[in-house]
């Protein structure tokens, strides 16, 4: 948890000390997803044997929380920007860190359905602005 929440500054990081470029910002979003996909995806194995609507929910947020970067990612790679929506991974991170922290194992699954409630929204909002015609 301690590696997402450090991995939310790197990026800004780069960009401040001007040491960015295309193959760093495919590289670090790329291992982005992998973490937050490995770390979702435990929580679903954990939740598993104890509760299966638990371990849905974890796979749920996952899913979304994918989206919402995918969308964006494929829009700017077709030329079109996609900077809407206000759940981006940072605050995945710290809802998930402080849900597992905090809330404990008994409510994280509470953290997970915020997670996934806001992620769909965010989905939502990013497909729909990416979809609208573009004025000329």
């Amino acid at each position: 948890m301690l590696v997402g929440l450090c991995d939310t500054v790197d990026g800004e990081l780069s960009r401040m000390s001007g040491r960015t470029s295309v193959s760093g910002a495919i590289l670090d979003s790329t291992v982005d997803r992998l973490s937050e996909g490995i770390i979702l995806t435990g929580i679903a194995l954990y939740y598993q044997r104890a509760n299966g609507a638990y371990s849905a929910l974890a796979i749920i947020a996952m899913l979304f929380s994918l989206l919402v970067s995918y969308v964006r990612a494929r829009a700017e790679g077709a030329g079109r920007q996609c900077q809407v929506g206000f759940f981006e991974r940072p605050i995945r991170v710290i809802i998930l860190v402080f849900s597992a922290i905090v809330l404990g194992r008994r409510l994280l699954p509470f953290g997970l359905g915020v997670i996934a409630v806001g992620s769909l929204a965010t989905f939502i909002h990013r497909l729909l602005h990416v979809l609208k015609p573009q004025s000329k």
